[in-house]
Formats: C-alpha cells, structure tokens, sequence
C-alpha cells in the first residue's frame, strides 16, 4: 500500500476527521534559479562538446561545463527526491481533528491537542546577503519531542499555514467543550 493510502486509512482508523493537505517541508524553490542556471551553461557546453573539433584541453573544459550545468540544472529534484517515503524528512498528513506524521517507511496519528507547534522568527547575513523567516517546529506534548520542523524559507506548497490553521481551530474547539461533556 502506498504512503499517502495507508496515512488516510490510519487517519480514519483514528477518527482524525476529514484529510485537509500534505505538509511537508520537502518542497523548494531552488528551481527559479538552478534550472535557468544550469541550462545556460549545458545547452553550450553540449555543443561545443558535440560540434566543431577542439584540442583536448577545450573539450574537457566544455565537458566540464556541461556536466556542471546538467548538476545545476538537476539540483531542483531533491526536493522531490526527499518526498519519497524513505527519505527522513517528515511528511504531516493534515487532518481537522489531528495529524498522521510519516517518515523512514513509519507512521504514526497525533491528535492536534496532542502536539504544539512553535514559531520562531530568525533573520541572519546582513546586507545582499540577508535572510530571515519564521521557523515553526511541531513538538509532542508529552515529552517535547521535535516531530517536524519548517525552517521558515519553504514556498507556500509546504502547506505551513494550513497546518497551523488547523491546530489553531482544533485547540479552540477544545477550549470550548467542557471536561464534563461526553466523547463524541
């Protein structure tokens, strides 16, 4: 059974409620640079590698050009290499009621009271090169265990803001039932 089958059947096994997003900070958005990168620094080493005879110091040099900028070109992938369920990062399959986490092939459902998540802001570099974020980290209440973080630079597909939407409204209904009340 693939991932993302088993992570909605524990889900409902787990009365989690209706599945929302996948959140995941495997998401990048190198590719606005690397590719464009990359392919104007193949595309002629290609051809020059292929086309008119050169000494051989010319062709390793353009060899070497072209292997860089297919590298370059190719660095956009990781992060969908880091998706696959082997990799280590962490995959949050968002639910209205709590959260299955999958990595390394394991799984395991939260509910949203269960966990807190924490922003941090950060900022570091000064000058062309500074760079600031807000970094949210999803830790178990019970013994403070960091179950997922998000270093604060992904794009909007990692899907933060709806994870945090929806641990917010889940505390919030939670704070509104009283302890008395029966489980639904």
């Amino acid at each position: 059974m693939r991932e993302r089958e088993a992570a909605l059947e524990l889900g409902e096994r787990e009365r989690l409620g209706e599945f929302r997003c996948l959140a995941s900070r495997s998401f990048s958005h190198d590719w606005i640079f690397f590719t464009p990168l990359g392919l104007l620094m193949a595309v002629p080493g290609f051809w020059a590698l292929f086309g008119e005879p050169h000494p051989w110091w010319g062709r390793l040099a353009w060899a070497a050009d072209a292997v860089f900028g297919a590298a370059f070109a190719g660095l956009p992938l990781t992060s969908r290499f880091d998706r696959r369920p082997a990799s280590g990062i962490p995959r949050l399959y968002c639910f209205t009621e709590g959260v299955v986490i999958a990595w390394s092939r394991t799984s395991a459902a939260y509910r949203w009271t269960d966990l807190t998540v924490d922003r941090k802001k950060w900022a570091s570099g000064s000058g062309d090169s500074y760079d600031s974020g807000t970094r949210t980290i999803v830790r178990r209440v019970s013994d403070g265990r960091v179950m997922a973080e998000f270093n604060g630079n992904e794009p909007g597909r990692a899907n933060e803001a709806s994870l945090l939407s929806l641990h917010k409204a889940a505390w919030e209904r939670e704070d509104t039932v009283p302890d008395d009340a029966p489980p639904t």
